[in-house]
């Protein structure tokens, strides 16, 4: 790495590091302006008295450190108050607020979801007042929610609440998720509890998302619909609301899931398909400057087409910097170039270092620029056909190297048939990207776009069939990876590794690739040493329903009832992560009618016992406990019944040490049963307010 001529590099390195200190720190913590003022002087001072007194080339590395304690600081204290900004303390009993529509409406079955800019209304006065904060609202679908629409002001009657975290292991921290976007609220707006205004914001966000939703309706008014409609409008749009469940995870199986989100191929579409139009203004000089302009005029103009979404805010400014750096004669430095575009994204927005998109973004252009070269370089073709279905393998791979680890940390999936999609799936993208700016600057030209819409329906067509078609052959997704964050970075070691060796082709840079491999395996070692050893009980956090897992020796019987059966979406999103990161099973047994006994475990009619841990589940209303003179002894009594028994008929047939209440259980039930515990002081989980239950020993 020539660190002197990439500058960027230890800068991004430095930020970086201060963001991830930022994380560690508790969500409350917030610095006073005063502390933030006199540590950023200190340290600015210090900098630049150390730069003035040694002179020395010697002692250069101390301002150097203090410069990047700066950086690191700096990052520390934009994190800090970028999250102590979003979190807004509000009223709890207020229900009157001023919204803000600020973003595309979601129209689902039942609700329409959007983000929206609130502040507390005056009740009768019409008049807003306090800090504005973001919310997750959800309307009831009716007449009047189908005409949202961005930037809409509207006056709503609700009660605000905080979005709950994981409620199960492993599982997918919502509240964390809205956060990193500046969401603090969540709320559902019922019919006749809200009114238009009838005022409108006039911003620049909601300028690009009102010319969106117009175009939209220029593709579905000019011949395409349906699956079709859908698919186009991801793509060239970056519109993927109405995507429909099947055909996105074709796209996702077959390794094509970037091609329905705006991003870098776009962009960089755009870029190519521009560039070649604008090849007869001279390269020199002024014309140079020119053709630049024009370029980064156009590059910016389709990302305010796209609602100037992240991905392809991103995209956009990473490669307006490549376009500049070229310009100045800086191409070589791409590296550099890529850095300074993540530098400025997060300094505007620190906590997009969390975003996954963001993330996989830079992992994949990372990999293109490490590994692209050095792949191509293997393989030498004099056939131009030849030679393009090789750059375009060597992309793809180069590509889905930097990316995949990040992919499989977050998704736990990997496509097996990536390279045969891309080789076909890129070259129809570049045409419906091309054909659908035709589409849309032609669209007044009534008989033009009736043909241009028929060839950019084809195209999307038969992208549909032949993603659909891979994403249907044999083995097209290896599911169920696990990749925490110490093996994404174990693997990053390794494709490092085998880059230096492409590189350098010598023989002693493959004693840290050993080494990497070494580490890998002895982690992969010691995490399925661990879990031979687990033994453990887990009820998922269900909004109806109980299930529950019995681990021991590296294996489960996977329990759920009737109710979370016939709930299958909902079962799964509950144990999915947690089934991958321990290696079990996703077989579903029936609550009410399995009988297991083997691999430490025994399970009957609601009783079960792990190892040495016994436990007894009722989902019944009524339950039959004669007094019995030698009672069962258990350690766990599982209530998720709604009109059960009391403790103390339990009592008479059952001793038990502690009880759970399940998510499900009715309110008066469940204020009942935790009276009663506290009267014969028996230890109560609420799984209602305390999230999964789950033991070890």
């Amino acid at each position: 790495m020539e660190w002197p001529s990439r500058p960027f590099v230890r800068l991004l390195i430095f930020l970086i590091t201060g963001i991830f200190l930022a994380g560690l720190l508790p969500d409350t913590v917030k610095l006073p302006d005063s502390i933030i003022y006199i540590l950023c002087g200190v340290i600015l001072v210090s900098v630049i008295l150390l730069a003035i007194y040694f002179k020395s080339f010697r002692f250069r590395w101390l301002a150097g450190l203090f410069f990047g304690i700066t950086i690191v600081v700096t990052g520390m204290v934009l994190t800090i108050e970028k999250r102590a900004k979003a979190k807004v303390s509000i009223d709890s009993s207020n229900r009157y607020w001023r919204a803000e529509v600020a973003s595309d409406p979601v129209f689902k079955e039942k609700s329409v979801k959007l983000v929206a800019v609130m502040k507390p209304l005056i009740k009768n006065k019409n008049s807003a007042t306090g800090e504005s904060f973001k919310a997750a609202l959800v309307f009831e679908l009716d007449s009047l929610s189908r005409t949202l629409i961005p930037g809409e002001i509207l006056y709503v009657n609700t009660k605000m609440k905080v979005p709950s975290g994981a409620q199960n292991p492993g599982a997918f921290d919502y509240k964390k998720f809205l956060n990193d976007r500046g969401i603090t609220y969540t709320a559902f707006v019922p019919s006749h509890h809200w009114k238009k205004t009838g005022e409108t914001s006039h911003g620049i966000l909601y300028g690009a998302l009102k010319l969106r939703q117009l175009l939209l309706k220029v593709l579905n008014k000019n011949g395409l619909s349906g699956k079709e409609y859908a698919v186009t409008s991801a793509v060239l749009l970056g519109y993927d609301r109405l995507m429909d469940e099947k055909t996105e995870h074709a796209y996702s199986a077959a390794g094509a899931i970037h091609v329905l989100c705006v991003s870098g191929l776009h962009v960089g579409i755009i870029y190519l398909v521009f560039g070649f139009l604008l090849s007869f203004i001279n390269n020199r000089g002024r014309f140079r400057w020119l053709k630049a302009v024009l370029l980064l005029a156009v590059i910016w103009f389709y990302a305010f087409l796209t609602g100037l979404s992240p991905s392809v805010w991103r995209a956009s400014v990473m490669i307006s910097l490549f376009i500049i750096g070229e310009n100045l004669n800086r191409d070589k430095d791409k590296y550099n170039t890529l850095a300074a575009s993540a530098f400025i994204l997060l300094i505007i927005n620190p906590l997009l270092l969390y975003n996954i998109g963001f993330q996989l973004s830079y992992a994949a252009v990372s990999g293109i620029l490490l590994m692209y070269q050095p792949l191509y370089g293997i393989l030498y073709f004099k056939n131009k056909f030849l030679n393009l279905i090789w750059s375009v393998t060597a992309l793809s791979l180069s590509a889905q190297a930097g990316a995949f680890p990040v992919a499989a940390h977050y998704f736990h999936t990997f496509p097996v048939y990536f390279l045969l999609t891309n080789l076909v799936v890129f070259g129809l993208a570049y045409i419906v990207v091309t054909l659908g700016m035709l589409f849309l600057v032609l669209s007044p030209v009534s008989w033009l776009a009736f043909y241009i819409g028929k060839a950019l329906y084809g195209t999307v067509y038969l992208m549909n069939f032949l993603t659909e078609s891979i994403a249907s052959l044999p083995y097209a997704q290896l599911t169920g990876l696990y990749y925490p964050w110490i093996k994404v970075v174990l693997v990053y070691g390794i494709l490092l590794g085998i880059f230096f060796w492409l590189v350098l082709r010598k023989t002693s840079r493959f004693i840290p690739l050993l080494a990497f491999i070494f580490l890998l395996l002895l982690f992969d070692t010691t995490v399925k040493y661990d879990r031979l050893k687990r033994k453990e009980i887990v009820v998922y956090r269900l909004s109806k329903g109980v299930a529950l897992d019995l681990v021991w020796g590296g294996k489960n019987l996977f329990l759920a009832d009737s109710v979370s059966v016939n709930r299958p979406k909902g079962l799964m999103y509950a144990a999915k992560n947690y089934h991958i990161s321990n290696g079990l099973s996703n077989q579903v047994h029936s609550l009410e009618t399995a009988v297991h006994n083997s691999s430490g475990i025994f399970y009957r009619s609601g009783f079960f016992m792990a190892d040495t841990v016994s436990g007894l589940i009722l989902n019944k209303k009524q339950y039959v406990f004669p007094p019995l003179k030698k009672k069962m002894n258990i350690d766990y009594l599982i209530i998720s019944t709604t009109f059960g028994n009391p403790l103390k008929d339990i009592l008479r047939s059952v001793n038990f040490k502690n009880v759970v209440i399940a998510n499900g259980t009715g309110r008066t039930y469940r204020e009942k049963i935790k009276k009663e515990a506290s009267q014969l002081h028996v230890p109560l989980y609420d799984m209602k307010k305390q999230g999964y239950f789950s033991v070890e020993w």
